[in-house]
């Protein structure tokens, strides 16, 4: 659904590995230039329908009764079309940041008090990513597994201490509004638009990538992702007949 406020931006920073995937010791810090290629609106008008999520590439929205929301027999199917923000666009799926993966699952009371953070972002703090903001348990051995979903932490006791890291550069930075400029020809605007579509085959490629090697879950009935072994048990699933569900999800 269109909004015309802004929520938090993480901007669209994503560590990806160069070479063999062997996190963190080969990775490349790649920017995805998403946000100021999208930055494209401000010469590029697009229409974004006010009671749903339907987007349309012109500057008027089309006119196609294919609007499904409330009051539908009263609109006839007409959208009503308002200017579209970046939002609207690159719309952000968000997860849960798990402290310990392999720790016990979120209960439902607690689903309110864990950060949620941009799900590519969740996926490579456990691909190996280290965020001050977000901290997250690293263990330098192999746990041993003692039910079907509980594990025991081998004794790293006689491991040498870790030697004290240097400051790391900021990995994700907000990108502000005052630094995307418009394009200021057409082969400006063409080279932004490519750039854009490089960054975002570039993104999806590497979070494919890791997915092969960290298990993600998803819901059955509704978007919610969880990265980790096991969905969580926050009881917020809303499609058809959650109520026989008692809101729980589907992993």
């Amino acid at each position: 659904m269109h909004c015309g406020c802004s929520y938090s931006q993480f901007g669209t920073t994503l560590l990806l590995n160069s070479g063999g995937w062997n996190l963190p010791n080969k990775m490349e810090i790649l920017t995805c230039r998403l946000r100021p290629g999208l930055g494209l609106l401000d010469s590029l008008k697009y229409a974004g329908s006010t009671w749903c999520n339907e987007i349309h590439m012109g500057p008027i929205g089309h006119p196609f009764k294919s609007w499904r929301g409330q009051n539908v027999s009263i609109r006839k199917g007409h959208h009503e079309w308002v200017d579209a923000v970046i939002e609207d666009i690159l719309v952000q799926v968000e997860a849960y940041h798990l402290f310990d993966r392999l720790g016990i699952r979120i209960p439902h009371a607690e689903r309110f008090s864990i950060a949620r953070v941009p799900a590519a972002v969740e996926l490579c703090i456990q691909a190996g990513v280290d965020l001050p903001e977000f901290p997250t348990k690293r263990r330098r051995k192999p746990v041993k597994k003692k039910k079907k979903s509980e594990f025991v932490d081998a004794d790293e006791s006689e491991l040498p201490d870790l030697e004290p890291e240097c400051p790391k550069t900021p990995l994700l930075a907000e990108i502000p509004n005052a630094e995307i400029v418009p394009p200021s020809s057409a082969e400006a605007t063409a080279l932004i638009a490519k750039e854009t579509l490089q960054a975002w085959e570039r993104m999806g490629g590497g979070v494919n990538k890791l997915m092969k090697m960290h298990p993600v879950r998803v819901c059955g009935y509704c978007s919610e992702v969880h990265m980790g072994p096991s969905g969580h048990k926050a009881q917020n699933c809303g499609p058809h007949k959650h109520q026989q569900r008692n809101g729980q999800h589907g992993w």
